[in-house]
């Protein structure tokens, strides 16, 4: 088997003392978004100042101005990706303030939400807070192997309140599940919060797999495991107006698609036409998620569990309503809906061992009297998995070899 991962967010650039960019508000129960597109990297060390010298950004970069608010403390200047995460800069030391949280003003009633992206020229400024008797530490820790370094941040608050804001942050391949009060996070935290002594926070990780849908299996099938295919073992696939077979059923895409491997899966067009992706997970989980990437062509679409049907193992998913509209019309291979991820469930059930995902037409709905495309389906770029678990993916890579 070969495990087939593609990176779902970029990892982002770091300063030296406090870790990587933030990614996005801890929940304990945040749902993944396991298909987004990547993330660009965000601040170049050798565009960091520590004197009032402001760099000029470059087209898709935005403008940074750390103030540290305190006498003696020269700004920090800094360009960062558009769409990425506030980068910590190296933090500067005040005797006797600990750092507390960046805000919008210098007297620090608009707290800047670190899990926001950067989509503007931004300023901010330092809080601080007196190191006395009455102030306390939390220290953020990134909780993986290979980090840069154990320690993501700390921010300082005085005993007996809430953090003012949390910090996100962001990892290649993989999703952030929140704040743990322990690396076995049997315990998470939220912005409600209060805190009465130093305390170290843990973040939780799902592993992102994605799932490319032109590699499946299509071709050296038997009838058994698939009652449709033709003379020469490979899947049947019925376009709207001929029909394809085996590595047939894979498109390439063109530019404006956005197919996460540059190919898909079309042409299903057809009752009990499928694919299916088979995959192996180290252990049994009950709160993955599955997400779909897709989109359709020639018509809008709209699906549910009744029309096109996600099994698991041989259960149908209830995903409620996706909408494939504002479809071009007519055949033009060059004018294509691009591709849009779909949630399908966040509590997906993985058995220890072997499982089975399908992606099956259920339905005979015509939009022409003649041709071949005899009913309604998406196109399929790939399904992505966010879980605990490690999974290997059945990948059929010589299907576009």
């Amino acid at each position: 088997m070969k495990n087939i991962r593609k990176f779902g967010l970029a990892f982002l650039a770091c300063f030296s003392l406090i870790g990587c960019s933030p990614k996005e508000e801890p929940s304990s129960a945040s749902p993944a978004s396991s298909h987004e597109p990547e993330i660009s990297s965000s601040v170049k060390e050798d565009k960091t100042s520590s004197s009032s010298e402001v760099i000029t950004p470059k087209e898709e970069e935005v403008s940074l101005t750390f103030h540290w608010n305190a006498d003696g403390l020269e700004d920090t200047h800094a360009v960062a990706a558009k769409g990425s995460y506030l980068p910590f800069p190296e933090m500067k030391e005040r005797t006797g303030y600990r750092f507390s949280y960046w805000a919008l003003d210098a007297a620090g009633k608009q707290v800047y939400d670190l899990g926001n992206t950067l989509d503007a020229d931004t300023v901010l400024y330092a809080i601080w807070i007196a190191e006395d008797a009455n102030c306390i530490t939390i220290t953020f820790h990134n909780n993986y192997e290979g980090a840069t370094s154990d320690v993501y941040m700390k921010m300082s608050i005085a005993k007996d309140s809430r953090l003012k804001a949390f910090p996100g942050i962001a990892r290649q391949n993989h999703d952030f599940k929140g704040w743990y009060t322990s690396t076995t996070y049997e315990k998470a935290v939220s912005k409600i919060t209060k805190y009465s002594a130093d305390t170290d926070l843990y973040a939780r990780w799902f592993n992102i797999d994605v799932l490319e849908a032109e590699y499946t299996k299509l071709t050296d099938l038997t009838y058994e495991e698939d009652p449709n295919i033709n003379d020469f073992g490979e899947k049947i696939g019925h376009g709207y107006s001929s029909d394809v077979s085996g590595t047939g059923l894979i498109f390439k895409e063109n530019a404006n698609l956005k197919a996460s491997n540059g190919y898909f899966i079309c042409d299903l067009y057809y009752k009990e036409a499928f694919i299916q992706f088979d995959i192996t997970s180290d252990k049994e989980v009950t709160d993955a998620t599955l997400t779909a990437t897709l989109s359709a062509e020639y018509f809008d679409m709209t699906f549910t569990k009744d029309n096109w049907i996600v099994s698991v193992n041989g259960t149908s998913i209830d995903y409620g309503t996706i909408v494939l509209d504002n479809v071009p019309s007519g055949r033009d291979s060059a004018n294509k809906r691009p591709f849009s991820t779909h949630n399908l469930t966040n509590s997906l059930h993985l058995n220890q061992g072997k499982n089975t995902i399908k992606l099956i037409t259920n339905n005979s709905t015509r939009h022409d009297s003649t041709g071949t495309m005899a009913a309604e389906a998406p196109m399929i770029d790939c399904l992505t998995i966010s879980s605990s678990a490690t999974i290997d993916f059945d990948a059929h890579t010589d299907n576009i070899a």
